[in-house]
């Protein structure tokens, strides 16, 4: 049972922030009592915004590369 949660846990921090900060976000807005509509959507908009930052950011550092 144990081997369970330890895998589980181990399978969900691998998958790397673009997909935990959503969960965690939606789950403290859950802890500070919004309705669950309301806190998986702020869930997904930080997860879109955070990949959005992420590929900016990896778009200007590929092109600014001096060969």
């Amino acid at each position: 049972m144990v081997d369970f949660f330890v895998s589980f846990f181990h399978t969900i921090s691998e998958l790397g922030a673009v997909v935990l900060l959503p969960i965690v976000i939606a789950l403290l807005g859950l802890f500070f009592r919004m309705k669950i509509g309301p806190a998986i959507k702020s869930g997904l908009m930080v997860g879109i915004g955070f990949q959005g930052l992420v590929l900016a950011l990896n778009l200007l550092m590929s092109t600014s590369k001096i060969n």
